[in-house]
């Protein structure tokens, strides 16, 4: 008898424990499913949130893009009646000549602004197409060359640019390449003293393939804690700076999108107070693909 009532009690036992081990399994259940719940609440809230903030960035791409090129068209027809003014010199005398150069300057540091914003807009919202083409660098930089004289004239900078002469072709869209010298010698034309010197140099790396452009600045340099950001867009190393020498904190950012998108990479080396050198890298075409693209 002892053994049956031994027996019986720990029947019950071990009932009792499975009856609490099923309560216990379903109030787990029950939490799992309130939890299950909970993360499907937030992740339909994340893809609303996502989608407001793709919606937010489409319809901000979508209005600097238009008014982007709406300020363009009337940009460009002051900058060709002031060419058409400046091109009646003889007919007026300094002080005249010298108003029409600073309308066309101006308007020509406004329009870059203005194209810088509109290629940012496209890329953000993934409409800037490539259109690729073999590109003489030195065509490029003597065209650059031609727009930036005016500014570097009016600040007495020293100008040089060096294309080497075994500088091979690259690939790339003409605008977007242009777009990239131009944006590195703005930059360093705007940080860079009355009387400073400003170094273009194209050379070619055979080893890694590559073209680099290398624009070089004795201009108030980049102290090392902002150089990590530079190449983020609206950023400048301070408010201060900003506030002296202006500029839309876009050209780097968009010359870095510029050279990735053509598969290359932006540097730079500065010394605060020094100066500063901005490398650019891009693929150059080997002999076998040129001739493979000409045929």
């Amino acid at each position: 008898k002892d053994l049956s009532d031994h027996f019986e009690i720990m029947t019950a036992e071990l009932r009792n424990l499975y009856n609490d081990l099923e309560k216990k399994v379903q109030l787990r259940t029950q939490d799992l499913a309130r939890a299950k719940d909970i993360l499907e609440t937030q992740r339909l809230q994340l893809e609303e949130a996502n989608r407001r903030l793709r919606e937010d960035n489409q319809y901000k791409s979508d209005f600097l893009a238009i008014v982007s090129h709406e300020l363009r068209t009337p940009l460009t027809s002051i900058i060709a009646f002031a060419e058409v003014l400046e091109r009646g010199k003889n007919s007026k005398d300094e002080k005249e000549q010298k108003v029409i150069q600073e309308i066309k300057g101006n308007s020509m540091v406004l329009l870059g602004m203005i194209n810088n914003i509109l290629d940012m807009a496209r890329i953000e919202a993934g409409r800037k197409e490539l259109v690729l083409e073999p590109i003489d660098l030195v065509d490029v930089i003597n065209a650059v060359e031609s727009v930036v004289k005016p500014l570097v004239d009016k600040k007495g900078i020293n100008f040089s640019t060096q294309v080497q002469h075994d500088v091979p072709l690259i690939e790339g869209d003409r605008d977007s390449i242009r777009s990239i010298v131009e944006n590195l010698i703005s930059n360093a034309i705007k940080f860079t003293p009355k009387g400073g010197v400003i170094n273009v140099r194209v050379v070619y790396n055979s080893q890694k393939k590559e073209v680099l452009i290398s624009v070089q600045d004795n201009g108030i340099g980049i102290q090392k804690k902002d150089q990590p950001y530079i190449f983020e867009k609206f950023v400048q190393s301070d408010t201060s700076i900003q506030r002296q020498f202006g500029g839309s904190g876009l050209g780097l950012a968009l010359t870095k999108e510029l050279a990735e998108l053509h598969e290359g990479w932006i540097k730079v080396y500065s010394e605060y107070g020094k100066g500063s050198t901005f490398t650019v890298g891009l693929p150059a075409i080997e002999e076998g693909d040129l001739l493979q693209m000409e045929f």
